[in-house]
């Protein structure tokens, strides 16, 4: 099953997970978070009167996708390098709550995502920029949108001091200051 011609999927480069997704985020009370500049972008998750939380672009630039769990709510934040676009969606489909990875393929030039099962039958590619299903059992299946937005890290912390930010310490050794792009 599909939704886009099978030629217009490009292998984007690495391998499939050669992007490693963050599946365990480590974050720090934002005002521990010394290392990120004022002016450095995140995508905030805001939630009055909850749990808010910041995931600098520094560190998605790496990693793409960050598998979260948000104020009891599954959510995935994506970043595509090549686009700009960074996307949080609910990660739940029915009453499943979905994994996701880095593919390493790309359509139109935007990150395909997979979902990641036991069964490599049961995966389907989704358009980051879409938030749906492309090619795969679930193909047309739409992803819901959860409220982020892309600020200032030292707006952010202004804003909300009791919130948390992704730390760039995800336990591999990644020069998070420089850009993987170049």
């Amino acid at each position: 099953r599909a939704s886009v011609s099978f030629d217009e999927i490009i292998a984007g480069g690495p391998p499939k997970d050669g992007i490693p997704s963050i599946d365990d985020p480590v974050f720090v009370p934002v005002g521990e978070a010394d290392r990120f500049e004022d002016r450095e972008p995140v995508i905030e998750i805001p939630l009055p009167g909850l749990e808010g939380r910041a995931y600098p672009l520094s560190v998605l630039m790496w990693h793409e996708i960050v598998n979260d769990t948000v104020a009891g709510q599954a959510v995935l934040v994506t970043y595509c390098p090549l686009c700009g676009t960074g996307i949080v969606f609910d990660r739940r489909v029915g009453d499943e709550v979905l994994e996701f990875g880095v593919s390493g393929m790309l359509w139109q030039s935007n990150l395909l995502m997979y979902n990641r099962t036991d069964d490599v039958a049961d995966e389907s590619l989704w358009s980051q920029v879409l938030g749906e299903a492309v090619l795969g059992p679930f193909t047309r299946t739409r992803l819901n949108i959860v409220t982020s937005d892309t600020v200032r890290f030292g707006g952010w912390r202004t804003a909300h001091p009791d919130t948390t930010v992704l730390t760039r310490d995800t336990g591999e050794s990644r020069n998070y200051d420089r850009d993987p792009y170049g």
